[in-house]
């Protein structure tokens, strides 16, 4: 995609160039002729004129030629960069849109594992020394392991603050 891209615009350049170089060339030649028209009258003069007349209307259709092809590539550079703009675009919503989704499951796993977290926790009996009652071993083995429970005061100060 993005080597079709710099193709479009390489291929843009080249077709410029060539337009800037008739458009030059145009230019040049009608010089000539005004000098020509200018310059005292010499014997041949009137075939030259009519010479240098016949290559500025050659170089006026090569103008208008590279012109118009210049345009025509010039809006196939343009469609190209729209196409990757949108392709883009779409690359980019549907990246947003998994984050979205990955963030779904991930939380619906972290409030299930805090259903099954709070109970034992609520079940702490501080005043006992903390320990809470055990769970059967067969029971254990059926829920899945809690995340560790960090320490109540690791890692907050005094000037932090919590929840914003």
């Amino acid at each position: 995609m993005l080597g079709a891209v710099k193709e479009a615009l390489a291929k843009r350049q080249e077709s410029r160039k060539a337009y800037f170089g008739r458009v030059s060339d145009k230019e040049h030649k009608a010089t000539a002729l005004e000098k020509l028209k200018a310059s005292p009258d010499k014997p041949g003069k009137a075939e030259k004129v009519t010479a240098a007349e016949g290559a500025l209307t050659a170089a006026e259709e090569a103008e208008q030629l590279a012109k118009e092809h210049f345009e025509e590539v010039s809006a196939r550079a343009l469609e190209e960069m729209d196409r990757f703009k949108q392709t883009k675009a779409d690359d980019m919503r549907k990246v947003v849109l998994d984050y979205v989704q990955l963030q779904i499951q991930y939380n619906k796993r972290m409030e299930q594992q805090w259903a099954t977290l709070v109970p034992e926790i609520e079940a702490i009996d501080v005043d006992q020394g903390g320990a809470a009652p055990q769970p059967p071993p067969a029971a254990a083995a059926a829920e899945p392991t809690p995340p560790p429970v960090p320490a109540a005061d690791a890692g907050v100060g005094d000037d932090d603050e919590v929840g914003v």
